[in-house]
């Protein structure tokens, strides 16, 4: 593997949260690399139509497939909740640009959503944009990439105004594998009052300066920033087929017959409910643990240029956070935006020997994407005002 294509890899891991708003901790993205943003169009309206289980599934597709098509080559990304940025190196963009082609086709085709993908030379922006990674690993097997600089902000707002790194939509799936994808948990309720999906974004340029806010943040929210948002006893595997449609459908679109697919995850499901009761330890993996690895590997809090977290929290708790946060808000130094729900849900990606296995979670009925709407109402709001 060339040089410039495993730096990623050789970056050491950091493994106190803490140390993630130390600028020392970042290492810059090489010039001649990529920026891929994908998201889906109009997903606001599709949360509203009830439709934000399927906004996840598609962006977690996204997130396999890519990982499938470059695989060992390991490279930064982050999913969004309606969407996922990666970082690649040049010698794989016409593979990644064939992979978002196929992505597109599941989520035209299979789902009825619009997905814009964009590939986006980082030397576009990089003049006028920093981009800076590290390594962060939370557990054993969730092992993410935190961003700092505003580099994947602006090249979202740039893919958003331009067609010109527009990916063709591909005519079939042909060019896409979503081994690994799977959406099988029942929502999971907040073990408080609110389940809350959180978005801040710092207004200063300096990189520096932004990641001594987000720690400011942090040091507010005290445990809720470092505690997982869930109890392991709220995961439940569903039988429902409504709430099995979106991996039924990526089954489907892979070329399966659809009555058995759906047949047959629901048989999968089932087995699964029967060998965690049992503790089973069956071909590699310990059952009567999975729910407890699941909640260990869950992605709950992220840094893409906005610090992003899930967390649970009584009406007391939240209370003293939305005042500071409203307090800098009009002190110019960050807008914000919240979403409250009862529960959240998990899009998951699963090795074969189901030994790894990395989720990400979200609000239910919005989650992130409302979060982020009510964040830009902010922004536009100061823009207004001046």
């Amino acid at each position: 593997m060339a040089q410039d294509e495993s730096f990623f890899s050789r970056l050491p891991f950091i493994t106190d949260f803490q140390h993630v708003f130390q600028h020392e901790a970042y290492h810059p993205l090489p010039e001649d690399w990529w920026l891929v943003i994908t998201d889906i169009r109009n997903s606001t309206q599709a949360v509203a139509a009830g439709r934000y289980r399927e906004v996840n599934s598609l962006a977690g597709c996204t997130v396999a497939a890519l990982l499938n098509a470059l695989r060992p080559l390991e490279i930064p990304y982050v999913f969004g909740g309606d969407g996922a940025s990666f970082c690649i190196p040049p010698s794989h963009v016409e593979v990644v640009r064939d992979v978002l082609a196929g992505c597109q086709h599941l989520a035209e085709h299979y789902f009825g959503l619009s997905m814009r993908a964009s590939l986006l030379p980082y030397r576009e922006i990089s003049s006028s944009a920093s981009l800076a990674v590290c390594r962060y690993q939370q557990a054993q097997h969730l092992q993410q990439t935190f961003f700092s600089g505003q580099g994947l902000l602006v090249a979202e707002a740039l893919i958003k105004e331009s067609d010109q790194w527009a990916v063709p939509q591909g005519a079939d799936l042909s060019t896409a594998d979503f081994s690994g994808f799977e959406c099988r948990w029942q929502a999971i309720p907040s073990p408080k009052e609110w389940m809350v999906s959180c978005i801040v974004a710092a207004r200063t340029p300096d990189t520096k300066q932004r990641l001594d806010l987000y720690q400011q943040l942090i040091h507010k929210m005290d445990v809720l920033a470092h505690t997982l948002p869930f109890d392991a006893s709220g995961l439940e595997l569903t039988l429902d087929p409504s709430q099995l449609r979106s991996e039924t459908l990526v089954r489907t679109a892979s070329g399966a017959n659809a009555t058995w697919s759906a047949f047959k995850l629901r048989l999968e499901t089932l087995l699964g409910k029967v060998m965690m009761l049992l503790k089973l330890h069956l071909g590699g993996v310990h059952w009567g643990e999975y729910k407890q690895e699941t909640r260990a590997n869950t992605d709950f809090r992220k840094l893409d240029g906005y610090y992003r977290c899930i967390f649970a929290a009584d009406e007391n708790e939240l209370a003293p956070l939305k005042a500071w946060l409203e307090e800098q808000k009009m002190a110019g130094r960050l807008f914000y935006g919240l979403h409250l729900s009862h529960a959240a849900q998990l899009t998951c990606l699963i090795s074969e020997s189901r030994q790894r296995h990395v989720h990400f979670i979200d609000g239910c009925q919005g989650g992130y994407a409302l979060a982020a709407q009510a964040l830009k109402a902010q922004e536009a709001a100061m823009v207004l005002q001046r």
